[in-house]
């Protein structure tokens, strides 16, 4: 890609428990603040002391910061990232394989993640929701466009941005038409359509079709529709249509929240269809539908023009990790 460049190994300050302020990662990074930790990953803010700016540095936890899988994996969601060029997905600047541990260097969000502020709130106004959606919808269809799925979409992987969304960490996305056995990770499970539950369906662009109709509900209820996660073996079986009796059903948004527009309503409920061939089969389809609810942006005094670090030159990764 255009924008990753080596760095050599040096020696580095870690703990068991991760970085600590003040701690290096490879020969330009000072570690200021954790930011978020998941099972495998860490996400720290750092300042570069060549670019002399503030980054937010994703890493891998101890101990897959030593195996090659999840190596690949890092460095396969740099590339992708490295790729895509949308105003609501996090920009990549660096991609390091050969510092220990491997990094990617993105630009810092300001925050909150859309669980924190969904928290704080309780539940979002249909103008909020909808128009946060819109532009997550935005990023997904230029993601399907480059032919992957993003396969978990959450409130916790969309940050906030100027008032905006950004979506983040496209660590298990994968090729349209693959199936969640075939490549890392599944998802997270409250929000993952049945054929992602499965691993013998293809996943579509209709896969996240679903976890959006799950974000959007949430945002505008404070609840998730459906009353329990699917099990894999009642997934295949519903999609299967084996045993009818097992038909997953949402709860209607128009229920839980009652004055929400009527086509706000069959939006989600058609997003949230158990069948993938019943949803909207594109992203560009969800997003029409949800610009009606959004308001045109208002006119606003020119802000100043900010500092922005520029995509580091690269050179091409080896062989193995190609």
């Amino acid at each position: 890609m255009d924008n990753i460049v080596a760095v050599k190994p040096i020696p580095i300050r870690r703990s068991e428990s991760g970085f600590a302020p003040g701690d290096r990662i490879g020969e330009r990074l000072t570690v200021v603040d954790r930011i978020a930790e998941g099972n495998r990953t860490a996400v720290y803010a750092v300042w570069d002391n060549e670019q002399w700016a503030a980054f937010a540095c994703k890493v891998l936890r101890p101990p897959y910061d030593q195996e090659r899988h999840a190596i690949e994996s890092l460095v396969r969601e740099g590339e992708l990232l490295a790729s895509m060029s949308h105003p609501n997905i996090v920009r990549l600047f660096d991609i390091s394989y050969t510092t220990d541990p491997a990094y990617l260097l993105m630009e810092q969000l300001e925050g909150p993640d859309l669980r924190t502020l969904l928290d704080q709130r309780g539940r979002l106004s249909v103008q909020q929701a909808t128009s946060l959606v819109a532009e997550v919808a935005g990023a997904l269809a230029h993601l399907h466009q480059l032919g992957y799925l993003h396969l978990d979409i959450k409130p916790r992987n969309i940050m906030m941005q100027h008032g905006g969304a950004r979506l983040i960490d496209l660590g298990i996305a994968r090729l349209v038409g693959r199936r969640t056995g075939e490549g890392p990770g599944s998802g997270t499970t409250p929000y993952m359509a049945p054929e992602q539950v499965t691993s013998d369906h293809p996943l579509t662009p209709a896969t996240d079709v679903f976890a959006l109709g799950v974000l959007l509900f949430e945002l505008l209820t404070g609840a998730r529709p459906f009353p329990r996660p699917l099990a894999p073996r009642a997934a295949d079986a519903i999609l299967s249509q084996r045993f009818p009796q097992l038909a997953l059903r949402a709860d209607r948004l128009k229920d839980v929240r009652p004055r929400v527009p009527a086509a706000l309503d069959t939006l989600v409920a058609d997003c949230l269809e158990v069948d993938p061939r019943d949803r909207p089969a594109t992203m560009a389809e969800v997003l029409a539908s949800l610009r009606q609810f959004v308001a045109p942006p208002s006119v606003k005094a020119t802000a100043k023009p900010r500092l922005v670090p520029t995509p580091l030159r690269a050179e091409p990764l080896p062989a193995l990790l190609a």
